[in-house]
C-alpha cells in the first residue's frame, strides 16, 4: 500500500516539504504532512502490531474536506 500511495502522490513525496504533525515512540506512530503547491497530504505510520487511534490538530479551516 505504501508504494501505491507514493506512486499516486509522487510529486508531493519528491518535491514537497515534510513537517512532523505528531509522534509517539511509546504508542508507535508518526504522523506528518507533505505540502507541494496547493496539495497537502497527511500521512501516518504505525510501527506497532496493533491498530492505534490517534487524534491530532490540522492547519486547515473548519469545514475543509479531508479524504483518506
Amino acid at each position: 500500500k505504501l508504494l501505491a500511495i507514493r506512486e499516486e502522490y509522487k510529486t508531493l513525496f519528491a518535491r514537497g516539504n515534510r513537517t512532523t504533525v505528531a509522534v509517539s515512540d511509546e504508542k508507535g506512530y508518526d504522523i506528518f504532512k507533505r505540502v507541494y503547491a496547493e496539495d497537502t497530504l497527511y500521512f501516518g505510520l504505525n510501527v506497532k502490531d496493533k491498530a492505534t487511534e490517534v487524534t491530532f490538530a490540522v492547519a486547515e479551516a473548519a469545514g475543509t474536506v479531508l479524504t483518506s
